[in-house]
């Protein structure tokens, strides 16, 4: 009767320490590689504006101040469409040339093909891509086919003020021995500006300006499809209220992974029940961390398994997405390499 009753109190702390479980976020760095891989070695890449719109695409005639569609008289027009184009393409062109893509970039007049509207935007005819390559010398030629915006501002006295730019547009890459495409990409992209804690006299760009900074993004996060680079994330790990796995988190923040390790591992038995589940999910990124990805998968998996006795847990819904993310970098990191890169 004694071994039940100490049985029935361990599993209903083990039930507490799971309510009373909090997450924190850690930023690492990981390697993010390219999504397009030609060879742009020693190519020139020209790049170009096709300006085809669509029939239905009204939305940079408007914008939306605090929930109200507002007509926008300021920035209609082909001016301010061929000055964002120009911004869009500028910042594209100058990280490739920043991140050695290609020999050479160019870019094309803004009005080399006429205003364009129809229902559906088609490759160019291979015979005019041929014919423009060997005018200008391009080896590729980068077109953004199309390009739209709509800008949105919202005041609010609780959460801070905020605007942002919706941008989207479809690019495509074409051989210009060939004369076809040889990547097309529809990109949609929102770039924010928010007030939080602390930044409550931050202005904010007017809405033109505000849509040119956006065009520059946008220009510049289609640029990044095409090299790889070592950039910053946030990762959450488990800290039940437990005095080992609170160590623990102050071992990470010190960035002492291997003490942390080493706690996380005494709890990773499925006899811990969910605590197990947290001590298994911090193995993983520990791992991540220290560039082991198979490492990694082998925790979150674990994580992943006792996980699924709790349906609808936190536990099951954060080790499901984060074995989603390291099977993801894993694949991509294998391509990376098959493709000579170290």
């Amino acid at each position: 009767m004694r071994t039940n009753n100490h049985r029935i109190v361990f599993l209903l702390f083990l039930a507490l320490t799971a309510s009373c479980t909090i997450y924190r976020e850690i930023p690492i760095e990981v390697l993010r590689t390219s999504e397009v891989r030609l060879p742009l070695d020693k190519k020139n890449i020209g790049f170009a504006y096709r300006n085809f719109k669509f029939i239905n695409d009204t939305l940079q005639s408007y914008y939306l101040r605090d929930g109200i569609l507002v007509k926008d008289f300021r920035t209609r027009g082909k001016d301010t469409d061929s000055i964002l184009v120009s911004a869009c393409l500028n910042s594209s062109a100058y990280h490739f040339s920043q991140n050695h893509i290609g020999n050479s970039t160019f870019i094309l007049p803004s009005d080399l093909f006429p205003r364009q509207n129809c229902e559906k935007v088609h490759p160019l005819p291979p015979v005019l891509i041929r014919k423009l390559s060997h005018t200008t010398g391009a080896d590729y030629l980068i077109f953004l086919e199309t390009i739209t915006y709509f800008f949105s501002a919202f005041s609010d006295e609780e959460s801070g003020d905020y605007q942002q730019v919706r941008m989207g547009g479809i690019w495509a890459v074409y051989n210009g021995e060939t004369g076809e495409v040889a990547d097309r990409k529809n990109m949609v992209d929102t770039i924010y500006w928010a007030q939080h804690e602390g930044t409550e006299n931050m202005r904010f760009p007017p809405r033109f300006e505000a849509l040119k900074q956006a065009s520059e993004v946008f220009g510049e996060n289609y640029a990044k499809r095409f090299y790889s680079e070592w950039t910053e994330v946030d990762r959450s790990y488990f800290i039940p209220p437990l005095e080992d796995f609170r160590v623990a988190g102050n071992y990470m923040n010190e960035q002492n992974w291997d003490k942390a390790e080493e706690i996380w591992k005494r709890y990773s038995d499925p006899r811990f029940g969910r605590l197990a589940i947290s001590a298994c999910y911090n193995l993983a990124l520990v791992s991540e961390i220290g560039d082991d990805l198979e490492k990694a998968i082998f925790w979150i998996g674990k994580a992943k398994e006792m996980a699924r006795s709790y349906p609808g847990s936190d536990e099951l819904r954060m080790s499901r997405h984060y074995a989603s993310v390291l099977s993801k970098r894993l694949k991509e990191i294998e391509i990376f390499r098959q493709n000579g890169q170290p």
